[in-house]
């Protein structure tokens, strides 16, 4: 009573499929019954099963755990504490029901009887097991082994009384399709009682110890270990007590209330025999019958027949008589203050007389008790099943494993690590989507006898139109085998324009271009990601400046790119924005800058070459209009001569220009 104690649950999917949606379990305890600190237990493989949340309801006395998917064939065992009242005798109950998929519920068929005793000065014990997992074969369930392999227990001891816990056995009950192999810590087994023994070291109050053992159980299944504390501290102590309870006469009874003494400090005293020394005897003429009688009242009340004599004659003797009593006996008789009773009849032809006396008696306590304290443990024998492992998601971009931002033409690399535990063959495969869309597969590789971690490798060619906004990219793994799928998270990645080199052929800086001569502006674009020439229409433009070398055209040319080369042919005919003569204001005579370069493109990042300057020159043609060469002048003759100047692009200068006649004599 007033104690806190460990309780468990075991919740076990039987069924053909998992749970789809949280199951919920839920634990209802008698009034005065406390529960608290509800958890699942793990070990260092954790968990396969989640514990979303769980809560404690003191009004209701519920406590409530809410569990993730539960595979096919995989359990929880359920944790929590109890504090029990503190009256004596108090009884109890639990009861647990479970919900899952929404509509599917499991009720505890009948309660679970709990009853509070005073175990005060007392030891007393309380088990846990946990089957320890082997790191080939890692398993998150603390009570599971595989069938035909030999797997160590430890059986965990908790001292849950108040004074030291000694002179304790233990003992644990295995099932017939197992067998001991090993015992530790002193114990030993027992292949016909299927029982491990061992001795219990004195154990102080809520301490612990562990007991270990390896067994080896080649039938798969749910089992039950029993586990067992035993202490026998019975003894015995003897007692006399002198008495004269008797009644004389033809016919007469008597009853006397007799205390018996007890031992100092009794603990479990239930009274084992009594040896009653009585005296009787029958008298007188013709004595047909003589009977005598004892009886013992027990702790109710009721009287229970110790001795009986009769006899045909007369009669006086001295007798002792034993009474043991059996184990139902003894529950009533506990306490020391009970009576006697005796009882004569004695029959004769004349003055029949008689007389039955209780003199003495002589009785044994059994003192203590023998300590039987059993706990049923769950645990599973299976074949177990290992998915592949599947770590270390990552991907690298053109070589580089720390970006996630990328232009489509680079190399994307996808890679995982995968082992299969038994050496099998596994498939992987990887996957990506571009934001919310579906995944689709990138490629999958088959990586055989995969006994240890074989990184795999996987790339993929994006092309322009997988351009999406930040982040918008996932990838992601999965590999299966005849066990099953595993699937691994990668994480978000960019898919953006390619990177654009772009590199000024001709003409160079500060060169002299008149445009009397065809000039070809040319730029080169190479694809910095997919290492390629750039080639097609629209990918940016050659601009050259209309006032000064800082301001451009508003609307440049756009020629396409071949092989390459974006080029830009002027010249001073042909017309349109490639004719340095069709706006000589803009292409006037005088310093100018050029650029080139991409911009605008769908696929491709903006690169404009920084300007370089040029200085456009012109040229003027001279025209002779008199003398033709047609006319003879004598030398009286007065000669006019003139002409006319005009520029490259047609523009007359003859007003601008300083005009030399020359003449010479032929010879």
């Amino acid at each position: 009573r007033d104690t806190v104690f460990e309780s468990q649950i075991s919740v076990d999917n039987k069924g053909c499929a998992a749970t789809a949606v949280n199951t919920i379990v839920k634990e209802t305890l008698s009034t005065g019954w406390t529960p608290a600190n509800p958890d699942i237990k793990t070990n260092s493989d954790g968990t396969d099963i989640t514990l979303v949340s769980s809560t404690t309801n003191l009004e209701t006395n519920v406590i409530t755990w809410t569990l993730g998917t539960i595979a096919v064939d995989k359990y929880a065992i359920l944790t929590y504490q109890i504090k029990s009242p503190t009256g004596k005798a108090t009884p109890g109950e639990l009861k647990f029901n479970a919900t899952w998929d929404e509509d599917r519920t499991d009720v505890e068929s009948s309660t679970f009887a709990i009853q509070t005793f005073n175990f005060t000065s007392e030891s007393h014990l309380e088990f846990d097991l946990d089957a320890v997992q082997q790191a080939a074969f890692p398993q998150p369930e603390p009570r599971s082994t595989q069938i035909n392999k030999s797997y160590n227990y430890s059986l965990k001891v908790t001292n849950i009384g108040d004074i030291a816990a000694d002179n304790w056995n233990i003992t644990l009950t295995i099932p017939s399709s197992c067998n001991a192999t090993e015992v530790f810590n002193g114990g030993n087994f027992n292949s016909t009682s299927r029982k491990i023994t061992w001795g219990l070291p004195l154990l102080n109050v809520r301490k612990s110890t562990e007991r270990n053992f390896t067994i080896n159980c080649t039938a798969a299944g749910e089992f039950i270990l029993v586990a067992q504390g035993i202490k026998d501290n019975t003894s015995q102590a003897n007692f006399s007590n002198d008495l004269s309870i008797g009644c004389s006469g033809s016919s007469c009874s008597t009853v006397e209330s007799v205390t018996f003494t007890k031992p100092s400090d009794p603990r479990y005293e239930k009274l084992s025999h009594i040896n009653f020394n009585i005296t009787y005897n029958w008298t007188d003429t013709n004595v047909t019958i003589g009977q005598g009688f004892v009886n013992i009242s027990d702790d109710t009340g009721a009287a229970t027949l110790v001795w009986q004599e009769y006899s045909f004659t007369d009669t006086a003797r001295a007798t002792s008589s034993n009474y043991t009593f059996d184990a139902d006996e003894q529950e009533k008789f506990v306490q020391a203050a009970r009576t006697i009773g005796v009882r004569n009849y004695v029959d004769a032809t004349f003055s029949p007389t008689g007389n039955v006396t209780v003199e003495n008696i002589d009785y044994t306590w059994d003192l203590g008790k023998v300590f039987e304290e059993p706990q049923d443990l769950f645990t599973k024998v299976k074949v177990y099943t290992y998915t592949p492992l599947l770590q270390t998601a990552s991907l690298a971009i053109s070589g580089d494993d720390t970006q996630t931002i990328g232009g489509w033409g680079e190399y994307f690399n996808f890679s995982v690590e995968a082992k299969a535990r038994f050496g099998r063959n596994i498939t992987v495969i990887a996957w990506h989507k571009k934001g919310t869309d579906a995944y689709t597969q990138i490629d999958n590789v088959t990586c055989e006898a995969c006994t240890d971690f074989t990184i795999i490798n996987f790339t993929y060619d994006y092309n322009g139109s997988d351009i999406a906004a930040a982040g918008a990219w996932t990838f992601k793994f999965n590999a299966t085998n005849p066990d099953g799928g595993t699937e691994l998270a990668g994480f978000t990645y960019t898919v953006e324009k390619d990177d654009i080199n772009t590199t000024v052929i001709t003409p160079l800086n500060d060169a002299q271009i008149n445009r009397t001569a065809n000039t070809t502006f040319s730029v080169q674009l190479i694809d910095r990601d997919n290492k390629t020439l750039i080639g097609g229409p629209d990918y940016g433009e050659i601009s050259i400046s209309v006032s000064g070398t800082a301001l451009f055209e508003t609307s440049p040319a756009t020629p396409p790119t071949v092989g390459g080369f974006m080029n830009r042919s002027m010249a001073n005919t042909g017309g349109g924005s490639d004719d340095w003569c069709s706006d000589t204001t803009s292409f006037f005579l005088g310093k100018h800058a050029w650029k080139g370069g991409t911009t605008g493109h769908a696929f491709v990042k903006n690169n404009i070459s920084d300007p370089l300057n040029f200085t456009l020159v012109g040229s003027l043609l001279n025209t002779l209009i008199t003398p033709n060469g047609s006319t003879n002048f004598s030398r009286t003759e007065t000669i006019k001569f003139q002409g006319s100047v005009a520029d490259d692009c047609g523009t007359g200068s003859t007003s601008d220009a300083q005009i030399n006649f020359t003449m010479s004599r032929g010879t």
